[in-house]
């Protein structure tokens, strides 16, 4: 793979979150009233469904952090200590109806068009590496920064600064190919601050943070179902048909669908 500086592409008219019928209820009934209406519970990095999940971006930071250091060059990334208790991250997927979520996480697919949302910037595609890609993608900022080496122009500074907040927000963003590929994930990060009233303790005993949406940014709802639980899913079905009657949500479709393995 060959890499290239490029802008965060832009954000897809549709992104997805899938999920189960009872968690996405408890989603869209669990805001708090005008422009935050809808209320995920996130997960930190730390207790997600994978351990690796900033094992890559870590790699990267570390690796040009030590680079930077031993070639006298300052930097933000001396400040950063990764601890990925403290990253929080909610999912979305694009593209056609990924089977692959729909296995993994649920078989109802919230849908979202965050491009008028005011932290669109904040909501950034993944990307999935090889070994060898991350390898390569370690050199590529090593090479940018040796060409700024010993120059103190306002563009030097401009590119350095570009490139090591780029490196923080890959963090959270790089993931194995051979493992997740198959997401098509974006990614919402928000990071845990020292009192920070966001977080509480779930019933679980584990950390939670309550991140909030407009319900202007849903656009609709998809059950999906399967031969063996059609009147389950078609009853969910008919509840989300009527929360949204009920919140006066009127111009958000809910659909039914059937899953296809």
């Amino acid at each position: 793979m060959s890499f290239v500086l490029a802008l965060n592409p832009p954000i897809p008219s549709r992104l997805f979150h899938y999920t189960k019928a009872p968690f996405a209820m408890s989603i869209l009934t669990g805001g708090v009233g005008t422009d935050k209406e809808i209320c995920f519970w996130l997960k930190n990095c730390k207790e997600k469904n994978d351990d690796k999940e900033t094992v890559l971006g870590q790699k990267l930071a570390e690796s040009v952090k030590t680079f930077m250091l031993e070639e006298g060059m300052r930097s933000m990334l001396e400040q950063i200590h990764v601890k990925e208790e403290l990253i929080f991250t909610n999912s979305f997927s694009e593209g056609k109806v990924n089977q692959y979520m729909l296995r993994e996480y649920g078989n109802v697919r919230l849908e979202f068009d965050f491009r008028h949302y005011k932290t669109q910037d904040d909501i950034e595609k993944c990307q999935y590496l090889t070994d060898k890609d991350l390898e390569e993608l370690i050199q590529q900022y090593i090479s940018d920064f040796k060409s700024v080496q010993g120059d103190h122009s306002i563009n030097a500074l401009y590119t350095r600064i570009e490139r090591e907040q780029d490196i923080i927000s890959k963090i959270a963003t790089i993931k194995s190919e051979q493992e997740w590929e198959d997401e098509e994930e974006w990614r919402h990060i928000f990071h845990k601050q020292k009192q920070d009233n966001r977080v509480f303790t779930n019933v679980d005993g584990k950390e939670r943070m309550r991140v909030y949406y407009p319900q202007s940014t849903l656009t609709g709802i998809t059950v999906f179902y399967e031969k063996e639980k059609t009147d389950e899913q078609i009853e969910w079905y008919k509840k989300f048909k009527t929360l949204m009657k009920t919140n006066h949500w009127t111009n958000k479709c809910v659909q039914l669908r059937k899953f296809k393995p």
